[in-house]
């Protein structure tokens, strides 16, 4: 009983001072690990230190001998801790840093279509090129731009060539289901707006009549 107290108030005890901690001390913003290194150094020694003196306060041994006692339990569960807590750290840090990959790719994408949106409208933008080729060339583009993040090597993006319209809302270009990322489409409409959407809401969004000629393109380009 009186183990399982003092390893009681040390866990909650050490939770407290962690969250003391990753509040002073949070992790940088661009961290991909979210675990609060300092919370951590100030949660450990304050388990130990709360477990032994609740061993201390219950029982009737001196200083030294409650020590000894002690000593074993709390190294042997600092170091359990520290495996359990390493095994989900890292299976924590992976998830997040996947995450994270993820967004810079779909981030990659929607900065390249406002490249290429103002491309077209810097090369003519009543005249579109008939294909996503037809802006090499034009001031300030890089060719780079028309390769999709997330496949290098692949088919890059699909277009249809749209003159371009502010009061319009018709699909431009989007990203091939093949290197959608998260099962997100990334879409540029040709007024000049970038937006994500779900597998399901893309199709919606492709049942509009104004994107009818862009949906049967697509369904060909991917094979449907």
């Amino acid at each position: 009983m009186v183990s399982f107290l003092s390893g009681l108030t040390g866990a909650i005890a050490g939770g407290v001072i962690y969250l003391v901690g990753e509040t002073a001390w949070p992790p940088p913003p661009e961290s991909t690990n979210p675990v609060s290194v300092w919370g951590i150094i100030l949660a450990v020694p304050t388990f130990a230190i709360i477990a032994y003196l609740v061993v201390f306060s219950m029982s009737r041994m001196s200083v030294g001998k409650t020590l000894k006692a002690c000593a074993w339990p709390l190294v042997s569960t600092i170091i359990l801790s520290g495996i359990i807590g390493t095994v989900c750290g890292l299976a924590v840090d992976s998830s997040i840093k996947k995450k994270v990959r993820q967004n810079r790719l779909i981030r990659h994408t929607m900065e390249n279509f406002v490249e290429i949106f103002e491309a077209i409208r810097r090369k003519d933008p009543t005249d579109p090129p008939a294909t996503l080729e037809g802006l090499v060339g034009v001031k300030d583009f890089d060719p780079k731009v028309l390769q999709n993040p997330a496949n290098p090597s692949g088919r890059g993006y699909f277009y249809v060539s749209t003159p371009l319209d502010r009061r319009e809302k018709k699909i431009l270009v989007c990203d091939f289901r093949e290197d959608s990322v998260r099962d997100l489409r990334i879409v540029l409409f040709n007024n000049g707006r970038v937006e994500d959407f779900g597998e399901r809401a893309f199709q919606d969004l492709l049942r509009n009549p104004e994107n009818k000629e862009f949906r049967e393109l697509l369904r060909k380009a991917e094979g449907k």
